[in-house]
């Protein structure tokens, strides 16, 4: 080609295109550094290569936009030699420089989108790019997700794909902070919103479970274990999943006795009969935290007394989880209970009325019966 050049004829179709594809093959091994093809030097004089390189290369760099970056690490490609625009490339030139310059990997997702030419309104498959070349290691966070998606217009995101991504970060859940749970809820209801019709039944179950995490955390909503328990039923979510465990956690921990704490929302849980709903709300009572609490607060303790002997038709799964928690939890903590702490107890119990009192005195007598046997041995 280069002779054909000096010599002054035209090499044009199936021949250029042989030669294209053959350079394709052979930069896209991505070969050692030490073994880097003198890509300039070849090119050189050959505009028309060059107009039918890289268009190829810039298609590979959208389709493998890691490999295209490790590609242009070790090939100095003449990207200004090209006739028309090659943005997938020129973003993964600049991927290792934003990576390295940002922040953190919002930051450089912004910047890869901020430089790219043509911008991503006019080639959305950027998104989806820029994504891939930020995040390598591991997929974005809730967090993440949910910028990504505020960055641009849903046709954008539905023509890069990238909605599809955060549809995965919604089905991993998140770690259960505080603001975990708000960026899941924000990132669900922007699915909803904006991708109604792309979303399955089974999809649509755990985006409401990512919902319900955050009306949880925060105190939002009512009904939350029967919305929970539902969301799992056949044809929802089908099997039980890391996020369901999570929604569970959340949710036991928040109707356990405590200030704050929901009115009402125990009767639902102890009448849902899910054994796994229930064993988190046993878990979350038996942390030592909670543990600590009971012996050290009056109130927690007649609180968890009124609650653990609430709701006796709610079935054999409540009787058999309120009659563990009694036994295993409450009694342990009340066993080294000084008078001044039983007193503010019985105390606060009277205030729902003397059958409570009786109650909670019926029930610690055997606990003190049953400290008289350990310490005599029996």
């Amino acid at each position: 080609l280069q002779a054909a050049a000096v010599l002054g004829v035209e090499i044009a179709g199936p021949v250029l295109e042989d030669v294209a594809d053959r350079l394709v093959a052979a930069l896209t091994r991505v070969p050692a550094e030490e073994e880097a093809l003198p890509v300039p030097g070849a090119l050189a004089g050959l505009p028309e290569l060059c107009a039918v390189l890289l268009p190829r290369l810039e298609r590979y760099a959208a389709r493998e936009p890691l490999a295209a970056q490790a590609l242009l690490d070790v090939v100095d490609v003449p990207l200004d030699a090209a006739v028309r625009p090659v943005p997938h490339l020129r973003m993964c030139a600049g991927a290792a420089s934003a990576r390295a310059l940002a922040l953190d990997a919002v930051a450089a997702w912004d910047e890869l989108l901020r430089t790219s030419r043509p911008s991503w309104s006019t080639e959305p498959a950027l998104l989806h790019t820029a994504l891939r070349l930020v995040w390598t290691e591991q997929p974005p966070g809730l967090a993440e997700m949910a910028h990504i998606l505020e960055a641009a217009d849903s046709d954008s995101h539905r023509a890069a794909g990238t909605w599809r991504e955060a549809v995965a970060a919604a089905e991993r859940g998140g770690t259960g902070t505080g603001a975990e749970a708000a960026a899941g809820r924000a990132l669900a209801a922007h699915l909803f919103r904006s991708f109604p019709a792309e979303l399955a039944p089974r999809t649509r179950a755990r985006l409401r479970l990512l919902e319900l995490a955050g009306d949880i955390a925060e105190g939002r909503g009512t009904d939350w274990a029967e919305q929970a328990v539902a969301l799992r039923e056949p044809g929802e979510v089908a099997e039980s999943s890391g996020l369901l465990a999570h929604v569970y956690a959340v949710l036991g921990a928040a109707v356990l006795r405590q200030p704050g704490s929901p009115e009402g929302e125990l009767y639902g849980l102890a009448r849902s009969g899910d054994p796994e709903l229930l064993a988190a709300y046993r878990q979350a009572a038996q942390s030592a935290g909670f543990g600590e609490r009971l012996r050290a607060d009056p109130a927690t303790a007649a609180g968890c007394f009124v609650d653990w002997t609430a709701h006796p038709g709610a079935g054999p799964a409540w009787e058999a989880t309120s009659t563990a928690l009694l036994d295993d939890v409450l009694r342990p903590a009340l066993r080294s209970a000084s008078r001044a702490h039983l007193t503010a107890l019985t105390t606060a119990l009277a205030a729902g009325g003397p059958h409570r009192v009786s109650a909670f005195e019926t029930w610690h007598q055997r606990t003190r019966a049953s400290r008289w046997r350990r310490l005599l041995g029996g």
